[in-house]
């Protein structure tokens, strides 16, 4: 655990890994806070109209939300609040979820029985059975539209998602390198010694991964939820009209977590990749090459 602790005492120590960070959040909090997810609609706006949702039918959700947006736009209030009816044909997909599932139940059920264009327990019957089975599981949830621009921008943040490509190749190269750089190579190998260093080195990479995700995807979310609203995270999964086919059973609230998690995950599978190029490539120069083509063909 010491090595582990030395190794990331080594990492906050480089000045242009603290750099790099630094600008990166200041990046991403610039981006978040100027976010604008219909022009010309002031947050203010979108902010009533939430609030108002929370406790309004779906009926009357339309009539609130033009009526609320009368007082900050003049004209085509709705056109121009959510271009293309875009607002409307994501409410009425949520309305309307609980007749779309049953369709889909049910035409799955008659493809999955047997038929003389189907043999029976073939892949085709199968795969329609499972569908039946899977969707049988969600048929009961009861989604509740919300303007959900606070979460669509956590879900949907590929520039964070850079910003933490970036952060990543660079710790990786900073900690696996570092010695390379400085000249301070290992002579002689001493047992279990690089499996000790790797390990540490890993356990470093890991911390600031998991630490700079928190920052970076949390200020999103801590702006998503300031300007917008997140709405109830209690509410199922599919009241978020992207998801409305989606056939697991979860919260809003825990599918936000996974999410986070499955990211992370990602970004330090990303770090054990790179760190295994950096551990054979002898040149820094060409560790450098490297991930940046790796990045590159990612991005």
């Amino acid at each position: 655990m010491k090595i582990a602790l030395y190794e990331l005492y080594k990492a906050l120590k480089s000045k242009v890994l603290l750099i790099l960070f630094v600008a990166l959040f200041l990046l991403n909090l610039a981006l978040s806070a100027t976010y604008t997810p219909v022009l010309g609609v002031p947050d203010e706006c979108i902010r009533e109209i939430n609030k108002v949702y929370l406790s309004t039918s779906e009926e009357e959700k339309l009539s609130v939300a033009e009526s609320i947006a009368n007082k900050y736009i003049k004209d085509n209030v709705l056109q121009n609040i959510f271009p293309d009816k875009k607002y409307e044909d994501k409410l009425n997909r949520v309305k309307n979820y609980n007749t779309t599932i049953r369709n889909i139940k049910s035409e799955a059920e008659q493809r999955s029985k047997p038929s003389v264009f189907s043999k029976e327990n073939s892949f085709t019957q199968l795969s329609f059975k499972d569908i039946f089975t899977a969707y049988n599981n969600v048929i009961e949830n009861k989604p509740s539209f919300y303007p959900d621009y606070g979460t669509e921008r956590y879900i949907n943040s590929a520039d964070t998602d850079l910003m933490m490509l970036v952060f990543v190749l660079m710790l990786t190269v900073i900690v696996c390198c570092r010695d390379k750089m400085t000249g301070m190579a290992v002579i002689r190998q001493t047992p279990k010694g690089r499996i000790h260093s790797a390990g540490a080195k890993l356990i470093a990479c890991f911390l600031l991964t998991v630490t700079s995700a928190v920052l970076l995807y949390g200020m999103v979310l801590l702006t998503g939820t300031i300007r917008f609203g997140l709405g109830d995270l209690s509410r199922c999964i599919q009241s978020i009209p992207q998801f409305t086919l989606c056939n697991i059973n979860m919260t809003v609230g825990e599918y936000l977590v996974i999410h986070f998690l499955f990211k992370t995950s990602a970004f330090f599978i990303v770090v054990v990749v790179m760190m295994i190029i950096c551990t054979f490539l002898k040149n820094v120069a060409a560790a450098f090459a490297v991930i940046s083509v790796c990045s590159g063909v990612s991005i």
